[in-house]
């Protein structure tokens, strides 16, 4: 197990706008014990990691970094899971997650597709449960993530939880305030490289948001609604099948009367 609480007290601190002098006064120690910790050249001792836990309103797991699984071996998990799932093995799909909370029990995207999986496997009530424990756990968590990436992640999630547990009004707001597509690194990288460069990436691009949106095309002709957001976002999106069938399936679907709108896009 790795412990990263010096970092983690310092993302934190930094993400309340705080010094460590106003750290230090809190705890009722000297400044020079928070920049020791925070350089690795110390640890704060033990009785004190409720009342920094509670500071920053997150669990002790999560401050000594106890509760995370790498994003290389998080990628493993949900490639396995998935592959479990599209054999029609949910139920080994399940208990592979359920291990691994075990391990990390504050990891609310691997609840998050527990969630899924256990609605999958006629579980709704105990699915629905998980998904409301994931959202006290990512919103805590939100409070502390100063980096946009992360940040972008966890709200997302977050936006699935939401609609997942009922609760419309949150997940619409929050995803309001999300970035537009024109935001997106996937618009925005492109103008970055170099000439030689850019059509390959602008085909590369182009080809994860047609699969996306083809596939939610998909979703709503046979009425199954979304994609699994909880995948999307740990494995990425797939833009190696594009194929021209997909393609046409969205310029009939552009066409369609039967799905035209006179509501405006939401900006």
């Amino acid at each position: 197990m790795n412990i990263n609480i010096g970092e983690n007290i310092k993302i934190l601190r930094k993400g309340k706008n705080l010094t460590q002098e106003d750290l230090a006064e809190y705890l009722g120690i000297s400044f020079q014990s928070v920049s020791k910790w925070e350089r690795g050249e110390g640890f704060p001792d033990i009785t004190m990691l409720p009342d920094l836990a509670d500071f920053f309103n997150i669990s002790v797991d999560d401050l000594i970094g106890a509760g995370r699984v790498s994003g290389g071996d998080l990628y493993d998990l949900y490639k396995r899971a998935r592959e479990y799932e599209i054999a029609g093995e949910v139920g080994k799909a399940i208990d592979l997650l359920r291990e691994t909370l075990k391990k990390s029990p504050n990891q609310y995207d691997v609840m998050a597709k527990l969630a899924i999986l256990l609605i999958t496997a006629g579980k709704r009530d105990e699915g629905v449960d998980i998904a409301k424990k994931a959202i006290i756990l990512c919103e805590r968590r939100l409070d502390g993530i100063i980096g946009e990436k992360q940040r972008s992640y966890a709200k997302s999630i977050l936006c699935f939880l939401y609609d997942f547990t009922g609760d419309f009004q949150k997940g619409r707001e929050l995803a309001r305030n999300l970035p537009h597509v024109w935001e997106s690194r996937e618009i925005l990288y492109a103008e970055m490289v170099d000439w030689d460069e850019y059509a390959a990436y602008l085909r590369d691009s182009l080809r994860i948001i047609l699969n996306i949106f083809a596939q939610k095309i998909e979703g709503v002709k046979d009425m199954s609604k979304r994609l699994s957001v909880v995948d999307l976002l740990v494995l990425g999106g797939k833009n190696d099948d594009l194929s021209i069938d997909r393609i046409n399936k969205i310029v009939d679907f552009l066409q369609s009367e039967k799905y035209q709108s006179s509501q405006p896009c939401v900006n």
